[in-house]
Order: structure tokens, then sequence, then C-alpha cells
């Protein structure tokens, strides 16, 4: 599962971990670009500081090591120019355009991002605060308007966004919509290991009730 603020809590904690067992760990500013939609068709590239990427230093060389992105990588990968095969998801692995001597990661058609790329050299955390706090409180941020979890596998990767429940893998199918509070509880416990009990009844009701809300206005516009 992935809950992206700024610098992805995924992502600082395996830098603890990675280092505290004696790893060469690297930060890097990143920048994850949409997929292309009518109202932005040309996503811009380049390392726009809305994700912190690690690479790490071994004796064959340097990795990307990734666990922030959702539906991306699932095992590291050599930093090797080429295709990269991961259950159902094919990326690719290139120089950047837009940053010089830095790497460039295109997703999977079926991906839920466009690629990333990462601009190289060390970062502090002060470098990702504007965008931080513009993705973790704007009313235009994906992240603020949007409930979304996903969990990745060596298989493919299930995508929990509003009521939809979707796998994607060798056979992905059109997904699922979840229809009562109850049911939408299930799978955050089932599929994600994600349990409310700790949290205001109230209050999951009042989230549901949005995502609900959420879910018909994005299918009247639809229409």
């Amino acid at each position: 599962m992935t809950m992206k603020h700024g610098i992805p809590v995924d992502e600082s904690i395996l830098d603890a971990y990675l280092a505290r067992l004696g790893f060469d760990v690297h930060r890097h500013l990143a920048g994850v670009q949409p997929n292309p939609s009518a109202t932005n068709p040309e996503p811009a590239a380049g390392a726009s500081g809305n994700h912190l990427a690690l690479t790490v230093t071994v004796d064959d060389g340097e990795w990307m090591v990734d666990a922030g992105l959702g539906d991306g990588l699932h095992d590291p990968v050599p930093l090797i120019e080429g295709d990269v095969v991961q259950g159902a998801f094919h990326f690719r692995l290139r120089p950047s355009d837009v940053e010089p001597g830095a790497w460039r990661f295109e997703h999977d058609p079926h991906g839920s991002f466009a690629g990333f790329d990462y601009r190289p050299g060390p970062v502090t955390e002060e470098e990702f605060h504007e965008r931080h706090t513009f993705l973790s409180t704007s009313p235009d941020s994906g992240f603020v308007r949007v409930v979304m979890a996903q969990r990745r596998d060596a298989g493919g990767v299930d995508s929990l966004k509003g009521k939809m429940l979707t796998r994607i893998d060798a056979t992905p199918d059109a997904g699922r919509e979840l229809t009562s509070e109850a049911e939408w509880r299930a799978a955050l416990t089932d599929v994600y290991g994600i349990r409310l009990d700790h949290v205001e009844p109230a209050a999951v009701t009042t989230l549901w009730e949005r995502i609900c809300a959420d879910h018909e206005a994005f299918l009247n516009r639809q229409r």
C-alpha cells in the first residue's frame, strides 16, 4: 500500500532499514508524472519533488529501490538501461531526457502513473517542503481528493480507488464497485490488512459518505 504525502513514509522507513543493515543508500529528488488525460495531455517530466527516489550502491553496481509507488517496482532493479518484467508489469529504465546524469522509470501502460525522473546527487528534506505542503493540504491535490490504497505483490497489484476495487495481473479485471461501508471496510481488512477499529465509527461513516459523493460526482461527469 502507498500513502504518499511529499516524502513517502514507505521510502523514509526503507531508507532507515537499509542504512541500518549497512547498505550505502542515496536519496534523490524525483518527480512522478500522471498518465496523460484530456485536461493534461502532456504531463511535464522532471524532478518536481513530489517523490523521494532511493538508490543503493553494492559491489556489483547501483540499484533502484522503491517502495513508495504503489503499483511500481516489486523488487529492486539494477540501474541498467532496458526493459524490466515483474509479474504482469513491464517497465523500462533509460537515461532521463530532462535530468542530466539521471534515470527515467517508464511505467507499464496499465499502471497508475506514466513514470518518474530523479535528479542525481543528494537531497535534503527541506527541498520537499513546498510540494509536501501542497500534496498534503491543497484541495487540488489528488491525495486530498481521492481515498486510495494499493498493494503490490509479485504477480500484480490490488488497487482500491474510492469505491472501486481492481486487481491488475496477467488477467486484469474491470474492477468491482463496493456498495456499502461494511464491504469497503472488509476490503481494507482482507486485502490490505488495514483495520479501522481504533477510529471513531462516526468518522469512518463520514469518510465513506464522502467517497460515495465523490464517486457519484465522477459518474455524472462521465455522462
